[in-house]
């Protein structure tokens, strides 16, 4: 790896953020996100195939991987078709009911990931070869524009990459942020705003 003041550090690895999801609600969204031709659309093709099905007692939960940002965009979109009225039949509460939770866990998950120390510009003790989306706005990082909380200014898309160093016969590692032309990690060059 470029960067690496360590002979030896392991090749850094570029991970989606993983989520398990009730089959039925991954169904209902991805249904919806096609219906609606929404932003997150992309996210609904990974919903159509997830990384793997998995029965948890009763239930089935299907694995889904995405960018943080295309969670971001998932969740508002959830927040958004998660609203009701009284008068609606059970079906459409229960289906909102659904969204929220499901819009509720994935800004914990997004949030959680926030507080990576990477992005807070934290040394880690030991080796954490792992490359971390980031958008940048001024020398503040985030996962997502949302959490970046930027204003009117476009931040900057890149990646936070993974600097080992050693200190006083320690190894630290610690992330510095690397620009992309091509968007924040996605697999096929598009970025949030596509």
């Amino acid at each position: 790896m470029e960067g690496s003041e360590l002979e030896g550090m392991p090749e850094a690895e570029r991970r989606l953020m993983c989520m398990r999801i009730g089959a039925g609600v991954a169904r209902r969204v991805g249904e919806g996100l096609l219906s609606d031709s929404s932003p997150a659309g992309k996210v609904a093709s990974r919903l159509a195939h997830p990384s793997s099905v998995v029965t948890h007692g009763w239930a089935t939960m299907v694995e889904v991987e995405a960018d943080p940002w295309e969670w971001e965009v998932l969740a508002k979109w959830l927040k958004a078709h998660g609203v009701v009225r009284p008068s609606d039949p059970a079906t459409l509460r229960n289906r909102a009911r659904g969204f929220s939770n499901l819009a509720r866990r994935v800004d914990t998950e997004l949030d959680r990931l926030a507080r990576h120390p990477g992005y807070r510009g934290v040394a880690v003790a030991g080796v954490h070869p792992i490359l971390l989306p980031a958008f940048r706005c001024e020398e503040r990082y985030a996962p997502t524009p949302e959490r970046l909380r930027c204003g009117a200014v476009d931040p900057d898309v890149g990646e936070m990459v993974p600097v080992t160093m050693k200190v006083r016969s320690r190894t630290f590692t610690t992330w510095t942020f690397l620009p992309s032309d091509h968007g924040a990690g996605t697999l096929d060059g598009g970025g949030p705003g596509e």
